[in-house]
């Protein structure tokens, strides 16, 4: 053999080895084998037996290598190094989101979920006393918030949590739980939003048109509640359709007694499967628009008006303080308390109307590759925290605001007594009101429980002076 044959095998050898060198496992090595680069280079080496290789030419009967044969070396290595970057790439995207996935969905999610819990059924339990003087129709829709809110946490760590920490779980429960657990995801969605869109048409109700008895306030309440069951479950049954189970048999590496040692089984395993009805086109198009309509812009739209008129009202009425009842001032405060809500149903919903508008935005391209890009999929991740934390965040809106709800749940928490001993007391409501009238609030509930509290002390002070003079 010549030495430029031995030079030529030489080559393609290191060629073979860098490819075979960032594969993962043995496994990986015939799916590099099989990439477009390697196996044509395997081909031609076949074909021509480890002979002259057609890019090298004669000249003058010896062998030598041409212009041609260099550019296509060239052109040789720029793939392989790009092939290797796209291997690379595609490797630290994996790892990111891997990081990604643990951290929102198996750590934070469970730690906001476990706290948001505890404070709806907290906040159950407050709302059902009288002590609160709220309306029977704003009671109930909190109430109903504070429900879909909880099935929301739960349904969600047992979709998305749960599969990440036991093994178990994901191979034998979920495949099963997915058909039920995916629409209940979305109608609870559904209900929440909603929930929060009726609780602002209620206070505008209230406010601006000026609402009506304790009897036709509760019947409206209810039938708000009923609507919303109604509308979240009926909007959403087709996600019923979307899934099904199905049986594969796969490869299980189990332990043998006998031979002590591990081997692999072929079992059947329950699998997650789309219908044919997600997979059609056109009923994917049709649910990414409806869906933009349904969950951003209607509720958007709804939220924001509701918000200004309602805001203008109370401006007016803190202008004419002196003229309305304690009820008008008590509906005020807790208009302001629901403008709070909004801000974080907002900000946290804020990853869900860009996901929604990124789809609404896919739909009028027919590209093939419509895979979900890299910032989508962290973004989806980041939007499941989020969405746990606006479910999570309303009891610590109810305490920080309204004293009422405060006093309610110290009491309710047998409490009283230490917080009334407290030293801190006193300053902690000077505080609050303080904030309550940085945020613009001239009717909080605050400042008119000092005043009352400042107007007994006087009068116990006078009380005192009297029996200290007739003692004299």
């Amino acid at each position: 053999m010549h030495q430029t044959d031995i030079c030529i095998k030489f080559a393609w050898n290191q060629v073979m080895q860098i490819s075979v060198f960032h594969c993962i496992s043995s496994k990986d090595v015939e799916e590099t084998h099989a990439h477009p680069f390697v196996s044509t280079h395997y081909s031609r080496m076949a074909e021509e037996e480890w002979m002259v290789h057609p890019a090298f030419e004669m000249d003058g009967g010896n062998e030598s290598l041409s212009i041609a044969a260099a550019a296509a070396y060239n052109v040789t290595v720029e793939e392989e190094d790009t092939w290797a970057q796209q291997q690379q790439e595609e490797e630290d995207s994996m790892r990111l989101k891997t990081v990604c996935i643990f951290w929102f969905e198996g750590v934070l999610v469970p730690v906001a979920g476990s706290a948001g819990l505890l404070g709806n059924v907290l906040s159950v339990m407050v709302l059902q006393s009288k002590d609160l003087d709220l309306t029977a129709s704003f009671v109930n829709l909190l109430t109903t918030l504070c429900v879909f809110d909880s099935l929301f946490i739960v349904c969600v760590n047992l979709f998305y949590t749960l599969p990440i920490h036991s093994e178990l779980y994901e191979t034998e429960l979920i495949p099963y739980l997915t058909p039920v657990l995916l629409p209940l995801v979305h109608i609870v969605l559904t209900g929440s939003v909603y929930t929060v869109v009726a609780v602002a048409v209620e206070r505008y109700w209230i406010i601006c048109g000026g609402g009506g008895g304790g009897g036709q306030q509760q019947q409206t309440g209810k039938r708000f509640v009923l609507a919303i069951v109604v509308f979240s479950s009926v909007y959403n049954i087709n996600k019923f359709f979307e899934v099904s189970v199905e049986y594969a048999t796969v490869e299980r590496e189990v332990w043998n007694e006998t031979y002590s040692a591990h081997h692999w089984v072929n079992v059947s395993q329950a699998q997650v499967a789309i219908t044919s009805l997600r997979a059609d086109p056109d009923y994917l198009k049709a649910i990414i628009i409806a869906n933009f309509v349904v969950m951003v812009i209607v509720p958007l739209v709804i939220l924001s008006a509701c918000h200004v008129l309602t805001y203008r009202k109370i401006r007016e009425n803190t202008r004419r303080h002196n003229a309305i009842s304690s009820h008008q001032r008590r509906d005020d405060a807790m208009a302001m308390l629901f403008f709070i809500i909004i801000f974080f149903f907002v900000l946290c919903h804020s990853g869900k109307f860009v996901l929604n508008f990124y789809e609404i935005s896919q739909v009028f391209y027919d590209e093939e590759d419509k895979r979900w890009p890299l910032w989508a999929f962290l973004l989806t991740r980041v939007n499941h925290f989020l969405l746990v934390i606006n479910s999570s965040v309303n009891f610590f809106i109810y305490c920080f605001r309204d004293a009422k709800f405060r006093d309610t749940l110290i009491k309710l928490l047998g409490l009283k007594r230490c917080w009334e001993s407290s030293p801190v007391t006193a300053a902690t409501a000077a505080a609050t009101a303080r904030i309550g009238s940085s945020l613009g609030s001239a009717t909080d509930t605050t400042r008119a429980e000092t005043i009352e509290l400042v107007s007994k002390a006087s009068s116990k002070r006078q009380n005192g002076d009297k029996r200290n003079t007739s003692m004299v």
